[in-house]
């Protein structure tokens, strides 16, 4: 048996697998593609899957719904004045409705902190159907719900005593967040044991390790979407819970260039290097180019170097950081490269001394090109 892989209607050469999987989809991969089987007897065509790509864009607009601020103050608006970020506060929740509603998704963030009463989230769902992002803390987040399988979860049980919160894994959500993440025992219902679905993944549980049944925050929708199965309302300590909402706002946006590259001299058949340090939600893509609009080939990582420069390669360098959230563009770094010849010595003279080796002043006349590094040794 065979298998040909074709994109609009031409055959992808070397897609002979029975799979074919697209790595960092560009905008001209997108399009349909169907997959041709043959045996001895015949062939027999798939339908047609489109693959189609939604380019975040940044964010312009934060919209927080929050229906518990007479009674708990809420760590997102806390974390949010914070970070500085300009946002959309609501506690009715139709006039959020109406908000998230006419909001691009593309570039807007959606907040619910719902620890109070129970709502319908049909408008969200869409939301974030549309490729919004999105943050969901809800206490009535119930199992078989439409909304938990649109945040790629589901939903095990209600927790009626708020368990320890253990972080799992490496992931930069519980930066400066103790773990385990202990909590005061206020609500009725304190949150749900989750399970990830498929495009899901659980980084934080209320085991110390990974445990199937156990997560109790997930990562959903290609790192566009997260739910908490707490309140972070009842966090023990307020600093922490803060911290960690500003970790999940952060991790839905653009990467931030925290050490730009810098400007380089050298001379020609010298080597040269650049590099960028950023954060936010990982992983990062990189990708460099020269005089901003050539692409230079297989440079994607966070430094790069420049082997044996010669005056050709002189010129502005940068760099394209992205993440699932977006895109940053470093600031142009100059290369400056200078001629290396052979230097010639036209004249050289004693114009005074003291007839003795302490004191002498010598003038030296070069033939060099005027951009030429020089350096000049007296022998005695």
């Amino acid at each position: 048996m065979s298998y040909q892989w074709v994109k609009d209607g031409t055959n992808l050469l070397g897609a002979t697998d029975f799979g074919y999987s697209v790595a960092n989809v560009q905008a001209d991969q997108t399009g349909g593609y169907s997959v041709v089987v043959t045996n001895l007897y015949g062939a027999t065509t798939s339908t047609v899957a489109s693959l189609s790509l939604s380019v975040l864009l940044p964010v312009t607009k934060v919209l927080v719904f929050v229906d518990g601020t007479s009674y708990y103050p809420s760590a997102y608006l806390n974390a949010l004045t914070g970070l500085g970020m300009t946002y959309q506060s609501y506690t009715d929740f139709t006039s959020f409705n109406q908000a998230l509603a006419a909001a691009n998704p593309l570039g807007t963030v959606a907040i619910i902190d719902a620890i109070n009463w129970s709502y319908s989230f049909g408008i969200l769902e869409t939301f974030v159907s549309a490729g919004g992002r999105a943050i969901l803390q809800y206490w009535n987040l119930s199992t078989g719900s439409s909304l938990a399988a649109t945040f790629n979860v589901a939903v095990v049980q209600f927790n009626y005593s708020p368990p320890s919160v253990y972080r799992w894994g490496t992931s930069a959500l519980f930066a400066g967040v103790a773990s385990p993440l202990t909590f005061y025992d206020s609500f009725t219902v304190d949150g749900q044991k989750l399970q990830p679905l498929a495009g899901g993944q659980a980084v934080a549980g209320y085991t110390a390790s990974a445990t199937a049944n156990q997560a109790a925050l997930v990562v959903g929708n290609s790192g566009r979407t997260l739910v908490n199965g707490f309140a972070l309302e009842e966090v023990t300590s307020s600093s922490y819970a803060v911290q960690l909402a500003k970790n999940e706002i952060q991790f839905l946006l653009p990467p931030v260039i925290t050490a730009q590259p810098q400007d380089c001299a050298t001379v020609a058949g010298a080597s040269a290097g650049f590099s960028v340090s950023v954060s936010g939600a990982t992983p990062f893509g990189y990708q460099w180019y020269f005089n901003q609009t050539n692409t230079l080939a297989d440079q994607t990582t966070s430094s790069l170097t420049l082997p044996a420069v010669q005056l050709a390669d002189a010129g502005l360098y940068s760099v394209v950081v992205t993440n699932v959230s977006g895109a940053v563009t470093s600031r142009l770094a100059v290369l400056s490269v200078y001629s290396v010849a052979p230097l010639t010595i036209s004249d050289a003279a004693l114009l005074e001394g003291d007839g003795g080796t302490t004191n002498a002043l010598f003038l030296v006349a070069l033939a060099t090109p005027s951009d030429q590094l020089v350096s000049v040794n007296f022998d005695t």
